[in-house]
């Protein structure tokens, strides 16, 4: 597994100091300005404070200077944000320099839950929830983040709440559930898609993407999403991975004009990268069965410093090369040197895997043929534990497969069930509605019958009334 949010801080900081140097410069210079027209109090706090914000990317020196001025004034005017806003700079200092101070994060998160500010809330939560991944403590990383998402998740600041999401794929990845890695990674892209002030954070994010659907297999799609990162950004990180997707397809020609293009990109890069480069497009060479031009490269990696697994891949592959050119002396020296390197530390098992079956071929041509078959048994060894934990973590994703999914089904019953309940209840009411008319439609009907009926006595009394005075009339006339 890949360590991706170290990549992100390189690609971040690289972006910002090829692209926003100059720039920040000026804008520190008329900050300084602004803040001789200041008096001692939380406004100058607030100024030192986006001073610290534009130096730490530029000067650790400055940066830490503003950060204990901004201490100092808001000890003396009781600014207690100000005093979130120390805690919170320390943290990010610390964290340049290597050094992980969770106790840094914690405070600046309880100060700025006091004072009621969302944004640096949420921006210590990131910290506390990063610091956590870094020391492997899962369960506390996941705790912050969601402690962050509850509040951020009702607000406007989608570049913090963004991090939050795309912090908690880093924590999944690295649990090796990648399927939740990519649910919580395609969240922070909802997220930061809302934003406008978002494009530096979604290059990294395309990235993230990209590592999960490469460790699952689907490179066409890892390569989808880091072209995405590249319209934003091309950067050399992305190419490297484009191209070992490309070479994960066998499209060698196509991942050698990547790399090439790689070694030209007008982009910041660190001595690793060239090296990382480089024994790409001699694997490329090797796979295209061009061994000299492979060899070339090998040579070039060799001779400057790297990284242990680099470097002992590029001796495995440099053996590999003088084996197929058939110089079986120079085969057996450079694979020698992996199995002492092998020997000596814990190498990854597939590198390990790859020098004992050459080795047992150099033997095998050389007529070696009791190590040839020693070696090629503790290929074998290492190949079916190798496979026995392969099916074992696959068992183990797939059981995690399995318990989403089943809590899926139980939420879905559960829906279900509500709706049959709610649909239930509007027949109800329904029917009680349809009563409610019927009893005052035929509560109206009586009425009127009623109403009818003494309006037809009434009417044959007044009638009654009538005959008798015509009767009397009549009597009287007589």
């Amino acid at each position: 597994m890949k360590y991706p949010y170290l990549l992100f801080f390189l690609s971040l900081s690289l972006l910002s100091f090829s692209q926003k140097t100059e720039n920040d410069k000026i804008i520190i210079d008329s900050l300084l300005v602004v803040l001789n027209t200041k008096r001692e109090d939380t406004a100058k706090v607030n100024v030192y404070q986006t001073i610290f914000e534009y130096c730490l990317l530029h000067d650790y020196e400055k940066s830490n200077l503003y950060n204990n001025k901004i201490l100092t004034l808001s000890q003396k005017t009781q600014y207690k944000r100000g005093i979130g806003f120390y805690y919170l700079n320390l943290w990010q200092i610390n964290e340049f320099i290597g050094k992980d101070r969770i106790e840094d994060s914690n405070k600046a998160k309880i100060i700025f839950s006091k004072v009621h500010d969302i944004r640096y809330y949420l921006m210590s939560c990131y910290a506390n929830g990063l610091t956590n991944l870094k020391l492997h403590k899962l369960e506390l990383a996941k705790a912050a983040v969601n402690e962050g998402l509850r509040v951020g998740l009702n607000t406007k600041f989608y570049v913090e709440t963004g991090d939050l999401y795309t912090l908690m794929g880093q924590i999944y990845y690295r649990n090796s559930d990648l399927r939740k890695a990519l649910i919580y990674y395609k969240k922070a892209l909802e997220v930061f898609n809302k934003s406008s002030n978002s494009k530096e954070y979604k290059i990294g994010l395309y990235l993230y993407i990209a590592f999960v659907f490469t460790d699952m297999g689907d490179y066409k799609e890892s390569i989808k999403y880091i072209d995405f990162s590249n319209e934003i950004l091309e950067t050399p990180n992305n190419n490297l991975e484009k191209a070992s997707a490309l070479i994960k397809l066998k499209s060698y020609e196509e991942a050698l004009k990547v790399l090439n293009r790689n070694k030209k990109l007008d982009f910041p890069r660190t001595q690793l990268t060239d090296n990382y480069n480089a024994s790409l497009i001699a694997e490329v060479y090797y796979n295209l069965k061009k061994y000299s031009l492979a060899i070339k490269e090998l040579e070039v990696i060799l001779k400057k410093e790297n990284l242990f697994d680099v470097k002992i891949k590029a001796i495995n592959l440099l053996a590999n090369c003088y084996f197929k050119q058939k110089n079986l002396s120079k085969a057996k020296q450079w694979n020698d040197k992996a199995l002492i390197m092998a020997d000596s530390s814990k190498i990854l098992d597939k590198a390990r895997e790859s020098i004992f079956c050459l080795k047992s071929e150099i033997d095998e041509a050389r007529g070696d043929f009791r190590s040839s078959l020693l070696y090629l048994k503790k290929y074998y060894q290492l190949k079916t534990e190798n496979n026995t934990k392969n099916t074992e973590d696959k068992i183990h994703q797939y059981q995690i497969d399995f318990q989403v999914a089943e809590k899926d089904n139980n939420i879905k019953n559960l829906q279900i069930q509500e709706l049959k309940k709610s649909s239930q209840l509007k027949k109800q009411s329904n029917y009680l509605i349809a009563g409610a008319l019927f009893l005052l439609v035929a509560l109206s009907f009586v009425l009127f019958f009623l109403w009818l009926n003494k309006s037809i006595k009434r009417q044959k009394q007044i009638i009654e009334n009538n005959n008798i005075d015509l009767i009397t009339e009549r009597y009287d006339n007589c």
